[in-house]
């Protein structure tokens, strides 16, 4: 008797309903987090990061004297624009040295370079960390003709020059030098991009634009900490070095997204390299490989999901509690027989 007693007043210990809906909510909330934990795996070809017009692709964690060269055709002239640069000590002396004096000043840069008399042009730009740059910004100039660049967190190196068989005319005008100077533009001369400085170059051509990746002097995959996708200030996505098979977990509750994506505080050097970049159809779309963290599924829940008996009791574990909560699927009860309302009188 004593413990039929004490199990009628368990049953009775019951929850209001909005707290029960509100816990069940909460735990499915934490479920929906821990199912799209970032998850580093190996990348591979379907792995591609593109940056439309409109938008950077950034990378991050690139090293002292990493490169990326651009070679192009050109079907006109060739220009590059900062809001505020300034020319390096080489490049000043080199320049004095013909007849163009440039003083040691940061302010707007113009240079415009083309062949001559209809000859065949091409422009050779390499962008260089002077400094590990803790941010590199690359994105399709408007209407694809060139690109845009922006570093932060450190300083970059733009060296242009124009190759041709025949003879190159140049107009560079910099900070003080009294407005635009003509020069021979085949050998190169190098702008310094401070940190939180943006600049463009822009050609036209009629072909999609490889570039060339150089890690300490020689060709070679770009190494990077992350790489990501951003537009309007605001990260759309991200890809994070990490060791194959590690599940990032802290970055993941806090985030007011349907998919987390990887927290960029816990990227680690020596997994991620691009192999690659190309610029075409206004777009800039970067290979990766190696290793990353990247937004999606675990591989655990893929695997069980892929398994139609055990995803449809998945389904059903998950959604019964909550149609049960709701009202949605009440179980309902026999009314007592009159011999069994008479014993419990009794």
């Amino acid at each position: 008797m004593v413990a039929s007693g004490r199990l009628t007043r368990i049953r009775d210990l019951s929850l209001p309903r909005w707290l029960e809906i509100t816990l069940w909510a909460l735990a499915t909330i934490v479920c929906a987090r821990l199912i799209y934990l970032p998850q580093a795996r190996p990348l591979g070809n379907d792995d591609l990061l593109s940056a439309p017009a409109g938008q950077w692709l950034v990378l991050g964690g690139v090293a002292k004297d990493a490169a990326i060269t651009i070679s192009v055709p050109l079907t006109g002239d060739a220009r590059f624009s900062a809001a505020r640069a300034a020319l390096d000590v080489a490049s000043r002396a080199y320049l004095a040295s013909i007849g163009v004096s440039v003083p040691q000043l940061e302010g707007p840069l113009r240079w415009a370079a083309s062949g001559t008399d209809g000859e065949a042009a091409t422009l050779v730009a390499t962008v260089t960390a002077i400094s590990p740059v803790n941010r590199l910004a690359l994105a399709s100039a408007p209407g694809g003709a060139g690109l845009r660049l922006r570093a932060d967190g450190g300083h970059v190196g733009i060296s242009v020059r124009i190759e041709t068989a025949g003879t190159a005319r140049g107009l560079l005008e910099a900070p003080g030098s009294g407005g635009p100077s003509a020069y021979g533009p085949g050998r190169p001369i190098t702008f310094d991009l401070s940190s939180g400085q943006e600049a463009e170059l822009g050609f036209a051509t009629t072909q999609p634009v490889q570039l060339w990746l150089q890690g300490d002097g020689m060709d070679a995959p770009l190494a990077v900490t992350q790489a990501e996708i951003e537009a309007g200030g605001a990260i759309l996505t991200r890809i994070c070095g990490g060791r194959s098979g590690a599940i990032m977990v802290g970055s993941a509750f806090f985030q007011l997204r349907a998919r987390p994506i990887p927290s960029g505080r816990l990227c680690r050097s020596g997994n991620l390299v691009i192999s690659a970049l190309s610029l075409g159809q206004g777009a800039l779309t970067a290979s990766p490989s190696g290793s990353a963290y990247v937004p999606g599924e675990l591989a655990a829940w893929t695997t069980l999901m892929k398994n139609p008996a055990l995803a449809g009791l998945l389904a059903a574990i998950i959604a019964y509690p909550g149609l049960r909560l709701t009202g949605l699927l009440q179980l309902k009860s026999e009314p007592a027989k009159p011999e069994e309302r008479r014993r419990t009188k009794r």
